[in-house]
């Protein structure tokens, strides 16, 4: 008997190994190049989102997912709403299920007919092969978060936290040092937009890092009895995070994105909010000086390093964007598309497909983004799509603010911060961007809330972490900055 033990043990700890492996390679390729916006980088991504599944399905003491099931059962929802609109449908069917679909299929075939070409087979997606790939990504977002989640510890959790902020101020770094003065960095995105939504992740990493140690200082100041010891233990990890921070607040500003900014500032100022909120934390005022202290450094750190620039761009035009009133127009348009698939969309992943059908004559452009996350789900999904993303995202955002608030662990309540964190900036700034098409972006997203999620099965099952440490230590592990 103890020597299958110990092989299921051993079998365990090689996939917990082989499982952070990959995510750890994971958090490092996904960006490269493009946002993984290429097929390849798509293909990427899937195939070690499964591995890492599979690699995960060994380890035997892994957490349940527990209440998160209802955001998983809802983002596999909108995968099994993508297979619907992939499935043959007879005609008729198709007609009462979706009528301008049937109408395009129909006009297609009757092409096909004049040239000897089979026919098609009518479905709901009018672009197929973009609804299939759109498909298997939200699968294998799925798997990432499930595979994080099961290998999320205190010391995975730390490092691949890390590994999130050191891949994102090395591509700031590779920006700032190659691109012009006066360019707007993107790093490995195209757009920099997108790159200002990527690096909101690592933001709200660092901020929960930042909180983290300031939950902790009183700890490691007892430690000491000197008081240059004590000063150094207690703020010497507190500044070199927040150094961390006005890093990525760096690179967010000298992507000149406005909403990035906008988005960046309302998330830390709602982490921040939350903070206060934990458990760990009697003494308010001081937790919120240290709190806003740490947030003013970073960024006047930042405001030193970047110039005037981006602020002035918040403030003004730039010609290089579309039109705010050409955004607005794309907005408009995009509910005239939506009326042609209300129900069951058009097909996941066929947005510029479904856009051409309002398109004026007269714009000579190629539409293949609402620049609005939730019109977009809302063209290509239909109700069902978008009923179904917004319960995923509003559930797990609200499992990890409980978290926040209540887990007994510091670390883990500072990690949950973090899963929020990435969620409400990410979900703000996709009010006037698309950064949930950008393939690295939600891909880094899940890893993050799985590991955040983990964190917070550790105070359901009410074993693994520091808990016991903590709750021996007394009012000074409730007592930051004693």
């Amino acid at each position: 008997m103890k020597g299958v033990e110990g092989e299921e043990g051993r079998t365990a700890r090689a996939g917990r190994a082989t499982t952070t492996a990959l995510l750890a390679i994971s958090v490092l390729a996904f960006p490269i190049p493009y946002g993984a916006v290429l097929p390849g980088g798509r293909l990427l991504i899937q195939a070690l989102a499964f591995l890492a599944l599979a690699t995960s399905a060994t380890i035997v003491s892994r957490p349940a997912i527990g209440a998160a099931r209802l955001a998983l059962v809802s983002l596999l929802g909108v995968a099994i709403l993508g297979t619907l609109q992939l499935a043959p449908l007879p005609l008729p069917l198709l007609v009462r299920l979706s009528p301008v679909s049937a109408e395009i299929h129909s006009r297609a075939n009757e092409v096909l007919a004049l040239f000897g070409r089979d026919s098609i087979t009518p479905r709901i997606s009018i672009a197929p092969t973009e609804t299939l790939q759109a498909t298997l990504f939200i699968a294998a977002c799925a798997a990432l978060f499930i595979a994080a989640s099961a290998v999320s510890s205190r010391a995975t959790r730390r490092w691949l936290g890390w590994l999130v902020v050191f891949a994102a101020a090395a591509q700031i770094v590779w920006a700032v040092t190659t691109q012009r003065d006066d360019e707007r960095i993107h790093g490995a995105f195209v757009n920099p937009n997108h790159f200002a939504g990527y690096l909101q992740i690592a933001l709200a990493v660092t901020f929960a890092f930042v909180v983290e140690s300031i939950l902790t200082g009183g700890d490691r100041e007892a430690r000491k009895r000197d008081p240059l010891e004590k000063m150094h233990s207690k703020w010497a990890p507190i500044a070199w995070r927040v150094l961390a921070w006005g890093v990525i607040v760096i690179g967010i500003l000298v992507t000149r994105s406005r909403g990035g900014i906008v988005a960046a500032a309302a998330s830390s100022i709602v982490m921040l909010v939350v903070a206060l909120s934990m458990r760990h934390v009697r003494h308010h005022r001081a937790f919120a000086t240290a709190g806003s202290g740490a947030i003013v450094a970073g960024v006047a750190l930042a405001l030193a390093t970047t110039g005037r620039w981006p602020l002035l761009r918040f403030f003004a035009t730039d010609p290089r964007d579309a039109e705010s009133d050409l955004r607005v127009t794309l907005w408009r348009l995009s509910i005239e598309a939506w009326r042609d698939f209300p129900i069951f969309g058009s097909g996941l992943g066929t947005f510029r497909e479904a856009f051409r059908r309002v398109q004026p004559a007269g714009t000579n452009l190629l539409v293949e983004q609402a620049h609005h996350d939730a019109l977009q789900m809302l063209v290509t999904g239909g109700v069902v799509g978008l009923a179904l993303s917004a319960f995923a995202i509003v559930t797990i955002g609200c499992l990890l603010a409980r978290g926040a608030i209540s887990n007994r662990h510091r670390e883990g309540s500072a990690w949950s911060l973090a899963g929020l964190g990435a969620i409400v900036a990410l979900t703000l700034h996709g009010l006037v961007e698309f950064n949930f098409s950008i393939p690295a972006i939600p891909a880094t997203l899940a890893i993050v809330t799985g590991l955040a999620w983990g964190s917070a099965r550790e105070e359901e099952k009410g074993g693994a972490g520091d808990s016991s440490v903590e709750e021996s230590r007394g009012p000074r592990a409730l007592t930051p900055m004693a």
